[in-house]
């Protein structure tokens, strides 16, 4: 689904029903259809909006059941009503009303308002002219009113305001969330209707003015006035691309139940067409999940239906038995990147598609089955270059209890590979690993070993002719970690941690040229792969091994706060024998020893950290791979980073991003991200973000990659927010997704 699509259950933000009625032009109706209504909290999104200023009491403090009354003068007549004058003040259940003259009866609960009154509840305040209230029941009529919604921090006035039953109407209304000397925006309506029992409001004859300029017509609209979930459109996106054209589209929200709702896209693309997208989100005690849709019947540049289907499904099936789905398909491979101007999903190379069912009746074993493929969309991939289908794939695992420090443990795997180009090899891999290990930990110093047996076997189909189909292996492996815990406390205070690492491996030689390589890989060499038994991925290839690794890590930890400060490793495999085992068409390891990696993150204050990460090639005297990260965040999210990323003869990138107050509500956002290698940009990006207490407008234009051959695209977002009412833009906030600065640092 596209970038703006919900990712998870809300209560609020969910905005108002459209109903156009008979009567009006399609004209009008369209107009009515760009703009939506949403409500705010506003504890949450007011910010520096001051208090409304309406019926400016205090709230009362008698307890449920209890009336309380106080006047320069009083009198009781015969039927018991009483008659106040000169500053009255009523209290009665947790409401407050002040005026100037009342008539209240007692039994009835009823007070009728000579002149000004102020009228307090928990989340209503009035003034008015007028007023005949019931104060138990918070029922009552008020003329020439201005009033305050103090949940919301919206205000306004009416001619008249009538509340009954919860239900509160408002005739010839004016209503706004802004301050009373800056009202950027006012919505006038002949009459208001709000239910606060629903949590639905309605208003009639409408007009939005933003500026004391008309901008919008509503002849009626259904809004929510409360944080509930309510079926409705969402805020329209509107954009331009030069993948798109004109791009507008409108989700309509379905507030099915609490843990089921759905959300229908309709969307127009100038250069594209239209095209209608659907999400059913469902969430239980147990499991959530969604299933999404995408449907363009005919694409206008590509004269081609295209369709994008997704299914996501976590939850347990039984206490010990649990299913993850998690499906992508789309109709072909230039599909994000003619369609989704989002940098995270044009520059995805595959879509996984996999169901796993997994079962573990305690912590010493658990099993599980899992089909899964991968669809490419990188169409510079040959079709003998993708990945093999793995249909089915079944893994068990059994691992004893330790007993004084011994554990055994038994890994199984049975997996059937298949492949889209039907001239390749496929067929079953099975796979077992008994192992025997001994744990040993004092905190002052660990030894860890483990003495393992790695038998696989095949049977294939489509072999070269004279080539073995069922082809097998047995290789043994013996490993041992140990390290040493050292503590130090420095003059200031902090404490210094040293923990020296030594860890030997043995894997035996043997030649597995005749073997198939269905999901064996050479991973990327970092830290933590200094300690790991088998020098590549997957288990159709088991590198032979006879080294020694050898790591260093430091740790200062601040004295003030106990984190950390400084973390600076080293480490390095020194071979004792040269490895002979390889996969094809990958580099053979250095013989002697492996490259030298650094890695250092350091915190210099609150507000500044720093990363670093080192690949030493001592052969050649040339850095392998490097990562630099310098980045500044204070408590006035003022954000700024810059990062470096090289890797020899693959990539060298430089990436800078910014967001940065300028002024009193004025935020700038930036980002640009250039390949050195290519001499190309990856993407550019400049943002303007404007907010006030009562509404903010949001500006940006990007120019990105968006394909396999460094194709460039361009594009504008633009977001309007009137707090308290709606707001309408393209997808402003997607754009920082992909931001190192938050992804990698926070």
């Amino acid at each position: 689904m596209r970038a703006r699509r919900l990712s998870s259950f809300s209560p609020s933000g969910y905005s108002n029903l459209i109903k156009p009625l008979s009567g009006y032009s399609l004209p009008v109706l369209l107009v009515a259809a760009t703009f939506t209504l949403m409500p705010i909290r506003a504890t949450a999104e007011r910010g520096s909006c001051p208090v409304p200023r309406t019926a400016n009491i205090e709230a009362a403090t008698t307890t449920a059941g209890t009336t309380q009354m106080t006047s320069d003068t009083a009198e009781v007549e015969e039927d018991g009503t009483s008659r106040l004058k000169g500053n009255v003040r009523l209290e009665r259940g947790g409401n407050s009303l002040e005026a100037d003259e009342l008539y209240f009866n007692p039994s009835t609960g009823e007070a009728k308002v000579i002149g000004h009154a102020s009228f307090r509840t928990p989340s209503l305040r009035v003034e008015s002219t007028s007023a005949l209230v019931k104060v138990d029941t918070q029922e009552g009529e008020f003329k020439n009113t201005r009033f305050a919604l103090t949940e919301t921090g919206s205000r306004g006035a009416a001619k008249q305001l009538k509340s009954e039953a919860g239900v509160i109407t408002l005739d010839r209304t004016h209503y706004t969330s802004c301050p009373e000397d800056d009202e950027f925006w006012v919505l006038r309506a002949d009459e208001i209707k709000l239910d606060t029992n629903t949590g639905w409001g309605e208003a009639w004859d409408s007009k939005i003015r933003i500026l004391d300029t008309t901008v919008f017509y509503l002849p009626y609209i259904w809004f929510p006035i409360d944080d509930r979930r309510q079926s409705g459109f969402l805020p329209p996106s509107i954009g331009n691309s030069s993948d798109t054209g004109f791009d507008f589209s409108m989700p309509y929200y379905i507030n099915i139940a609490p843990n089921y709702d759905a959300t229908l896209i309709p969307r127009y693309m100038s250069d594209r067409g239209h095209q209608i997208s659907g999400e059913f989100r469902y969430l239980s005690d147990h499991a959530y999940g969604e299933i999404g849709v995408e449907y363009l019947y005919k694409d206008d540049q590509t004269d081609e239906t295209r369709d994008l289907v997704l299914y996501r499904h976590q939850g347990r099936v039984t206490r010990n038995t649990a299913l993850h789905v998690n499906y992508t398909r789309v109709s072909d491979q230039a599909y994000f990147e003619d369609l989704d101007n989002t940098l995270s999903a044009s520059a995805k190379s595959y879509l996984d598609q996999r169901v796993l069912y997994s079962w573990s009746p305690g912590s010493w074993f658990n099993a599980d089955l899992m089909a899964s493929q991968f669809q490419t969309l990188n169409r510079n991939v040959l079709v003998s270059e993708r990945p093999y289908k793995r249909m089915p794939r079944l893994r068990a695992n059994l691992a004893s209890p330790n007993v004084h420090g011994l554990r055994l443990d038994v890994n199984t795997e049975i997996t059937q590979f298949d492949h889209e180009d039907a001239q390749l090899v496929n067929g079953w891999r099975y796979h077992v690993e008994p192992a025997v290990g001994l744990v040993l930990d004092n905190g002052a110093a660990y030894w860890n070993s483990r003495i393992a047996l790695r038998y696989t076997a095949y049977s294939l189909e489509n072999t070269a002719p004279g080539q073995d189909d069922t082809p097998d292996r047995s290789i043994p492996s013996f490993s041992s970690k140990a390290g040493l815990r050292f503590e130090r406390l420095m003059d200031n205070g902090g404490l210094h941690l040293l923990e020296p690492r030594l860890f030997y491996l043995y894997v035996a030689e043997e030649n597995q040229d005749d073997l198939p390589v269905f999901d064996s890989g050479d991973p990327d060499f970092r830290f933590d792969r200094l300690f790991a038994e088998n020098r590549y991925i997957g288990n159709d290839r088991i590198g032979d091994a006879h080294h020694v690794a050898i790591a260093i890590t430091n740790t200062w930890l601040d004295p003030r706060t106990g984190r950390i400060r400084t973390q600076l490793s080293f480490g390095q495999i020194l071979r004792i024998d040269e490895p002979k085992v390889f996969l094809p068409n990958s580099p053979a390891p250095d013989p002697d020893h492996s490259e030298f990696l650094t890695e250092l993150a350091h915190h210099f204050n609150e507000s500044w950290s720093s990363s670093l990460i080192l690949q030493w090639d001592e052969d050649d005297a040339e850095l392998n791979r490097a990562s630099a990260r310098l980045r500044y965040y204070d408590k006035q999210q003022r954000l700024f980073g810059v990062a470096y990323r090289f890797r020899r003869d693959l990539i060298e990138q430089t990436d800078l991003s910014v967001s940065w107050p300028l002024a009193e509500n004025w935020n700038a956002i930036g980002r640009f991200n250039y390949s050195i290698e290519h001499s190309e940009n990856i993407e550019t990006l400049l943002g303007l973000e404007y907010t006030d207490c009562c509404w903010g407008i949001r500006g940006a234009i990007r120019r990105y990659n968006n394909g396999p051959n460094g194709e460039q695209s361009n594009g504008i977002y633009l977001e309007l927010n009137l707090l308290g009412l709606g707001g309408f833009g393209r997808d402003y906030d997607s754009l920082l997704e992909r931001d190192t600065l938050r992804s990698v640092y926070e």
